[in-house]
């Protein structure tokens, strides 16, 4: 299996008048939870990114992103802690 990631923000402007899709870098998802909660499980399966919008330099958006992905394994594999998930009482 694979999962594929995107940055994303609650907006009527967005896919299905629900929520934009974008740079991994951008808008309201906390892709550095879901990266962590993957490592959690042990999830070994190829990441993808699927965070764009439909104007501008594609190649310049996919290099910001992979930048932004290596950016964000390298502070979970220095802070594992920071994305635990802690049950509130």
């Amino acid at each position: 299996m694979q999962v594929v990631l995107s940055g994303s923000a609650l907006s009527p402007l967005g896919w299905g008048g629900v929520a934009t899709m974008e740079p991994v870098d951008r808008g309201e998802l906390e892709n550095f939870a879901v990266v962590a909660a993957l490592d959690r499980i042990g999830y070994t399966g190829s990441l993808g990114i699927l965070g764009w919008d439909y104007c501008g330099d594609v190649y310049s958006k996919l290099d910001r992103c992979l930048a932004a992905m290596r950016a964000l394994d390298r502070r979970l594999q220095a802070n594992p802690g920071w994305a635990e998930i802690v049950p509130r009482p």
